[in-house]
C-alpha cells in the first residue's frame, strides 16, 4: 500500500519566538511551528498544525499572560494563513 503524501512547512514569526523563548527556553522544541499537508484517502488535501489551545491549557502555569497571548496570536495567524491558502 502506498503511503499518503505529506509536506511539512516551517512557519516562524521571529518576534513571537524570541519573546517566548526568553522566558521559557524549553519551548524551543516547538519552534518553529510546523504546518503540514497530507493527502487524504479521497484525494483531498488535509492541513494540520500543533493544537495551540491544548498547549496553552497544558502549560499555562509556566506562561505569563503576555506570553500566552503571543501563542493565541500565533494560532490566529496560522488559521488565517490556512484560510487564505484555501482561497477563503
Amino acid at each position: 500500500k502506498e503511503s499518503p503524501k505529506f509536506s511539512i512547512f516551517l512557519a516562524c514569526n521571529l518576534s513571537y519566538g524570541e519573546a517566548i523563548l526568553k522566558d521559557v527556553p524549553q519551548f524551543g522544541t516547538l519552534a518553529p511551528c510546523r504546518v503540514y499537508t497530507y493527502e487524504k484517502s479521497n484525494g483531498t488535501v488535509g492541513v494540520g498544525y500543533i493544537n495551540i489551545p491544548f498547549l496553552l491549557q497544558t502549560y499555562s502555569k509556566h506562561l505569563k499572560e503576555d506570553k500566552a497571548n503571543i501563542f493565541r496570536k500565533a494560532d490566529q495567524d496560522i488559521k488565517s494563513a490556512i484560510k487564505e491558502a484555501r482561497g477563503e
